[in-house]
């Protein structure tokens, strides 16, 4: 099993998870289990932790798709909605179900497969979309404000 996280070194030397995702990726491993790790230097994770605020805003705030199935109501998840607010921001790749369906695949925010430049791009065109889909906020700078607070950067 292979998973990514981002971690973040403590005063104590230990490692923290930096985002929810990676907190509940962490709390999903069994007790008592050893794991290995390869750390490698993230490019910013500062900003990369910003657009994970940035999503998670969004999907307290916005409506989410859900269904019912067997009597359940089930609601969209967080990766779910991630994806498909990248894609509304213009970030994806194009490909083709067995079924010879066209099907959209966001564009991957992981360290390995999204620079610097294009995760502050993706940032800058989630900004734009929440401006459009959520109400109370005026402009990019309030927004990013917003954002800023709630991970108590300065």
């Amino acid at each position: 099993m292979s998973m990514d996280l981002m971690l973040i070194k403590s005063a104590n030397g230990s490692f923290l998870p930096a985002t929810q995702a990676d907190i509940e990726t962490m709390q999903s491993l069994k007790l008592g289990k050893a794991f290995g790790c390869t750390l490698t230097q993230l490019r910013n994770g500062k900003f990369h932790r910003k657009a994970f605020a940035l999503l998670n805003l969004m999907y307290e705030q916005m409506p989410r798709a859900q269904v019912e199935h067997n009597g359940e109501t089930i609601q969209q998840s967080f990766e779910r909605f991630r994806k498909e607010q990248v894609i509304r921001a213009g970030h994806y790749h194009t490909d083709v179900t067995g079924r010879g369906e066209l099907r959209l695949e966001a564009q991957s925010i992981s360290y390995k497969e999204c620079s610097q430049e294009l995760i502050e791009q993706i940032y800058s065109d989630l900004i734009d979309l929440a401006l459009r889909s959520v109400d109370g906020y005026d402009s990019a700078d309030d927004l990013d404000s917003v954002v800023n607070q709630i991970l108590g950067f300065s």
